[in-house]
């Protein structure tokens, strides 16, 4: 059971920092080409909205086996 347990925290800590890339990714394109920024933070923020929901399944995953 420790082995999935760490299975899947090392998982949420991948989606993270692929989302950090994906986050600096976009921003250096917007950097690079100001035409499509509107473009890319529209992406920004769905990577944001990505993290959320997959950091807050997580806690609420934990919350509920902690409880039961």
């Amino acid at each position: 059971m420790t082995t999935l347990k760490e299975i899947i925290n090392y998982i949420v800590l991948l989606c993270d920092v692929g989302a950090g890339a994906r986050i600096l990714y976009c921003f250096l394109q917007i950097h690079s080409n100001p035409d499509e920024e509107k473009s890319y933070l529209k992406k920004i923020r769905n990577v944001v909205i990505f993290l959320i929901l997959a950091n807050s399944a997580l806690a609420l995953k934990e919350l509920i086996t902690r409880y039961f």
